[in-house]
C-alpha cells in the first residue's frame, strides 16, 4: 500500500471518487464523516497560513482504502509544521473513513502512521480531536502511534445522549424530573397571556426567512459572536439540501424569541445550537422551545438517540441520561520540535513525579 496526498476533495481522480467517496457518502448518515461536511469545513478554516491535506492510503490496484483529513499548521519561521484533524469548534466528532468495516481498520491505520514515521518530514506533532475514546479506531490509532512516538491525551469535550427504548414523547415527559415537566406549565401560562407560534424549518422552503429569523435571536442573546461567520448558514443550508435540517423558532407576539437548530441525521436528533433573546429570558422561551423540539425528535422523527452535543453544562443531564468523552490524542515527532512541544506539554505532571517522592521519604 501507498500514501497519496491531495489539497482538496475534488482533486482526488475521478476513479478514486467513484471507487470511494460516493460510496461511502450514499452509505453514511452521519452528517460528521460526510464528504460535504469536510467540503464545508475546508471552505471556512483553510486559512492564515493552513493548509488541508487528505491523506489517502491506496491498496496495490490504486483503490483508496481510508483518507485521514488533516490541517497543515506551519510555524512563525516556517521551518517546521503541526498536523491536526479537519476539524474546529463545531466538529461533534472526528475519525478518518476507511473503506471497510471499523474493526478491519488496523492495517490502513498503520500504514499511515509507519508513513507519517519514515516518509513525512518536518512535522512537530499531531493533533487528532474530538476522538471517541472508545471506539476501535481510537485505539487503534492509539496502539499504532506509540510504537515511534510519545502521545499525550487529554478530555476535548463531553458529550450527554439520551437513548431512545421505544419511547414516545409523552412517556419521556412523565418520567423526566420535575424541572422538565414544569417547563410544559410554563408553556401553556405563555399561551394564555402572549400570541405563540412555533415554525419549524426541515427543507429548503423559505430557509433563508428561518436563517434571518436564527441570527435575530442569537444576536440578541448572551452568546458571542461567531468566530467563523459564514459557517453556520452554510451548514443550515446544506442540512435543508439533505432535508436533515431542524431549525425551530419560537415567537411570541410576533417577535423571534428563541431558535434552536438541530440536525436529524439517521436515526439521531443532534441538538447542536440554541439561543434566546435575552429580553425574554423570564418567560423560558428557551425552554419552552426545547421541550417542543424534544417533541419532534420524539414522535415526528422517531430518533433513537437524542445528541446534546458538546459541554457537560449540569441542566443537560436533566435532559439526557448517559455521557460520552470526546478526546484529543497528541503524538510528538521524535525531531527536536517535537521533543520541545512534548516537555512543554508534560513538564507540570514531569516535575509533580519527580517532587512528590521527596516530599514523602520513606521511614
Amino acid at each position: 500500500m501507498i500514501i497519496e496526498k491531495y489539497s482538496n476533495i475534488q482533486a482526488l481522480p475521478a476513479s478514486f471518487q467513484n471507487s470511494f467517496i460516493e460510496d461511502i457518502d450514499k452509505k453514511n448518515k452521519n452528517l460528521f464523516k460526510k464528504m460535504t461536511w469536510f467540503d464545508l469545513l475546508q471552505k471556512h478554516i483553510s486559512c492564515d497560513g493552513r493548509e488541508v491535506i487528505y491523506y489517502c492510503v491506496l491498496d496495490e490496484t490504486q483503490n483508496i482504502q481510508a483518507i485521514f483529513p488533516l490541517i497543515k499548521t506551519y510555524g512563525k519561521d516556517r521551518k517546521g509544521y503541526s498536523l491536526s484533524s479537519l476539524a474546529n469548534y463545531y466538529s461533534m466528532e472526528y475519525e478518518p473513513y476507511f473503506c471497510k468495516k471499523t474493526r478491519n481498520c488496523q492495517k490502513e491505520i498503520s500504514i499511515f502512521v509507519d508513513y507519517l514515521a519514515t516518509e513525512e518530514k518536518g512535522w512537530t506533532h499531531l493533533s487528532l480531536f474530538p476522538m471517541d475514546a472508545g471506539k476501535l479506531s481510537t485505539l487503534y490509532l492509539k496502539e499504532a502511534l506509540q510504537k515511534y512516538f510519545k502521545l499525550t491525551h487529554s478530555l476535548s469535550h463531553k458529550n450527554w445522549v439520551y437513548e431512545n427504548t421505544a419511547k414516545n414523547f409523552r412517556e419521556y415527559l412523565s418520567a423526566s424530573p420535575s424541572r422538565i415537566k414544569d417547563i410544559a406549565r410554563k408553556e401553556r401560562r405563555l399561551n394564555r397571556e402572549h400570541e405563540v407560534s412555533f415554525k419549524l424549518w426541515s427543507d429548503k422552503t423559505n430557509i433563508e426567512e428561518g436563517i434571518t429569523d436564527y441570527f435575530n435571536v442569537y444576536h440578541q442573546s448572551w452568546k458571542d459572536e461567531e468566530h467563523y461567520k459564514g459557517f453556520i448558514p452554510d451548514l443550515m443550508r446544506l442540512c435543508a439540501t439533505e432535508k436533515t435540517l431542524r431549525l425551530g423558532i419560537l415567537y411570541v407576539d410576533n417577535i423571534a424569541t428563541a431558535a434552536q437548530f438541530n440536525i436529524f441525521h439517521g436515526t439521531t436528533t443532534l441538538i447542536y445550537k440554541l439561543s434566546y433573546h435575552e429580553d425574554y429570558k423570564h418567560l423560558s422561551t428557551g425552554a419552552i422551545l426545547s421541550l417542543k423540539m424534544m417533541q419532534q425528535a420524539f414522535d415526528q422523527d422517531h430518533s433513537t438517540e437524542i445528541d446534546y452535543g458538546s459541554g457537560n453544562d449540569p441542566y443537560k443531564r436533566e435532559w439526557m441520561t448517559y455521557c460520552h468523552e470526546k478526546i484529543i490524542l497528541t503524538a510528538y515527532n521524535n525531531n527536536f520540535s517535537g521533543k520541545y512541544h512534548y516537555l512543554k506539554k508534560t513538564w507540570k505532571a514531569r516535575l509533580k513525579q519527580f517532587i512528590l517522592p521527596m516530599s514523602n521519604p520513606r521511614v
